[in-house]
C-alpha cells in the first residue's frame, strides 16, 4: 500500500499539557516558583477559579498565586505560547487587584 505524503506544518505548535508541566517544573527547580505557589496553583486550579484578594482566607494564596502567573506569563511570552496581543492572564490579575471576577 502506498503512504500518503506527511504534511508538514510550518506554524508553531499548540500549548499541549506537557509543556506547561514541563515549565513549572523548570521554574521550580531554578527556585523561581516555590511549593507554596505550587500549592496555591493545585489548589485553586482543583476548584477551576483563581483566588480571591478581598477574602481574608485567600489574600495570601493570591499574592503566591499572582506572582506565579507572572513567572508563568514570562516564559510563555518566551515561548511564543501566548503572544504579545494575548492578554488573558494579565487580564486574569489585574480582576484579581480591582476584586472583579469573570
Amino acid at each position: 500500500m502506498a503512504r500518503a505524503p506527511r504534511q508538514v506544518w510550518e506554524g508553531p505548535r499548540g500549548c499541549e499539557l506537557v509543556d506547561v508541566i514541563n515549565i513549572v517544573d523548570r521554574l521550580f527547580r531554578k527556585r523561581v516558583l516555590h511549593r507554596a505557589h505550587l500549592r496555591s496553583l493545585v489548589r485553586f486550579g482543583r476548584l477551576h477559579r483563581a483566588p480571591e484578594r478581598d477574602q481574608r482566607k485567600e489574600f495570601h494564596s493570591a499574592c503566591l498565586w499572582e506572582e506565579a502567573m507572572a513567572a508563568l506569563e514570562k516564559v510563555f511570552r518566551e515561548k511564543e505560547i501566548i503572544g504579545t496581543s494575548s492578554h488573558a492572564l494579565t487580564i486574569g490579575k489585574q480582576n484579581l487587584r480591582s476584586g472583579r471576577h469573570g
